[in-house]
């Protein structure tokens, strides 16, 4: 009879546990705030401009530019030119560049024996 005592003792003791941990999550759901949402679905969307160039582009326009571009790829080195220009033109802009990226540039000169 003792045995039973204990086993229904330790059954209840159990279940007043698993109901305790139930209720604590049960209730765990009200205090967890929902993040808004950025998405407003009254706002109305903005209506795209059109792009209007300054002056009209023309055939021929369109074709000395790409007569040029084609005469700089034609010269030797001429796209690294270009290029190293558009690289000193950056610099000038954005002088804080990243040493890191400094770094790595002068490690692959080191690796293909540039340097």
């Amino acid at each position: 009879m003792r045995q039973v005592f204990l086993t229904l003792r330790q059954a209840f003791y159990k279940s007043v546990v698993l109901m305790g941990l139930v209720s604590l999550i049960y209730t765990s759901g009200f205090f967890v705030v929902e993040q808004p949402s950025y998405a407003d679905p009254l706002k109305q969307p903005v209506k795209e401009q059109p792009f209007i160039l300054d002056e009209p582009q023309t055939a021929t326009n369109r074709e000395a530019a790409y007569e040029e571009a084609v005469d700089e790829v034609k010269k030797s080195n001429g796209l690294e030119k270009e290029y190293e220009k558009d690289l000193e033109t950056f610099k000038k802009e954005n002088p804080s560049e990243n040493p890191v990226v400094e770094g790595a540039k002068g490690l692959i000169d080191r690796v293909t024996g540039k340097n």
